[in-house]
């Protein structure tokens, strides 16, 4: 990499905070660039879950604004270290993220999101110019950051501080879009000409997404198989078609582990650690982890016991698990389920496992500890 210096903008990243596997990947990505020569930083939101005193996250006395549809919002920088080694700044805003769930609540998503994400790109590019420091590279994840490839060609075409900068976008998952209504266009600052099929706009809606998949320099996502895929009718989401005009910039590259942190032989969240030679201290950390839960104890080796830890939405198959959880509990399994997600699932899920106390855990959180013991 040879010192490429690399921006991360991201909307959760592992520790401070997270929803999916989105968080674990620009958690470890910097890290594992930087040992091979490269100079990565990451910037995120400052939610109200992350805790800064624990993270050592402090003031940098950087402060700017931007315009979000005919107001100015105003913002604050800060800033903390991950692992000693990967500068992580914080955009600050209270109105915008110090509340419940980082994109929605289980009733459903903020109503002001686009908002909260218009602010979130453009304070990513404003503060650029106050930092003693300047990537060659954005790499944007996600519709939430996928603005800032568009604004870059757009809004700051013409500014010569801006012109070098490149970017990629990563697709973690094609059917989270940023899809609003088009009478919220307007919001965006930019021109109606950027409302059309060829840029924004997509069935009369626009989509932050597709504004990454247009205008940035390069496209990425998690599979070379899932890179082929999205670019059919079958997993293209209604994409398909500027996927495939953009094949010979989209590359797949297979998401992998961190071992520094998911090996059992070192990780710090079990009770009792564990390698090929001793895999039998499994069973030690599977009767721990039942007994927490509250699931029966009495058969552990015979037993299976089933993990799952996602977000709960039909995306990821949750109406299908809900539906067959009742017909499951009739076989001879346990099952625990972590994560949060819709209402409906939150509610529907809980009640069976108040049926099913023995077999069935309901954990409606994140917590990073209990999915290493998963």
């Amino acid at each position: 990499m040879n010192g490429i210096k690399i921006l991360m903008a991201s909307s959760e990243v592992v520790p401070y905070a997270k929803t999916g596997g989105l968080a674990d990947v620009v958690g470890a990505l910097p890290t594992a660039l930087n040992h091979i020569g490269a100079n990565v930083k990451i910037i995120m939101p400052l939610y109200g879950a992350v805790d800064s005193k624990k993270f050592g996250i402090t003031d940098t006395g950087i402060e700017f604004a931007v315009t979000v549809g005919p107001d100015a919002a105003r913002g604050r920088i800060r800033r903390a270290s991950m692992n000693d080694a990967v500068e992580v700044f914080f955009v600050e805003n209270d109105d915008y993220y110090r509340r419940e769930g980082l994109y929605g609540t289980p009733k459903g998503d903020h109503a002001d999101n686009l908002e909260r994400f218009i602010f979130f790109s453009r304070g990513v590019l404003e503060i650029l110019k106050h930092l003693d420091w300047k990537p060659d590279v954005i790499h944007c994840h996600d519709w939430q950051t996928a603005l800032i490839p568009a604004y870059l060609k757009t809004l700051y075409k013409d500014n010569l501080y801006y012109r070098p900068l490149k970017t990629v976008l990563t697709i973690h998952n094609l059917a989270y879009q940023g899809l609003f209504s088009s009478d919220k266009f307007p919001l965006l600052g930019l021109g109606w000409e950027e409302f059309v099929p060829r840029k924004l706009e997509f069935f009369q809606k626009f989509s932050l997404l597709k504004a990454g998949l247009v205008y940035a320099d390069k496209l990425t996502t998690v599979s070379p198989t899932y890179s082929y895929e999205i670019q059919t009718p079958e997993y293209g989401c209604g994409f398909e078609g500027v996927l495939r005009e953009r094949a010979f910039d989209l590359v797949g590259i297979l998401n992998g582990i961190d071992y520094s942190i998911w090996n059992p032989e070192l990780d710090p969240n079990l009770p009792v650690n564990y390698g090929p030679s001793e895999v039998k201290s499994k069973r030690e950390v599977k009767s721990s982890l039942l007994r927490e839960l509250g699931l029966a104890t009495e058969k552990p080796d015979e037993i299976p016991l089933i993990g799952s830890i996602s977000r709960l939405a039909e995306q990821k198959g949750y109406d299908i698990i809900a539906d067959a959880l009742p017909e499951l509990m009739q076989m001879d399994i346990q099952f625990v389920i972590l994560g949060t997600g819709k209402e409906k699932f939150q509610t529907m899920l809980s009640e069976l496992a108040h049926q099913y106390p023995e077999k069935l855990s309901i954990q409606l959180r994140f917590d990073e500890r209990l999915a290493h013991m998963i």
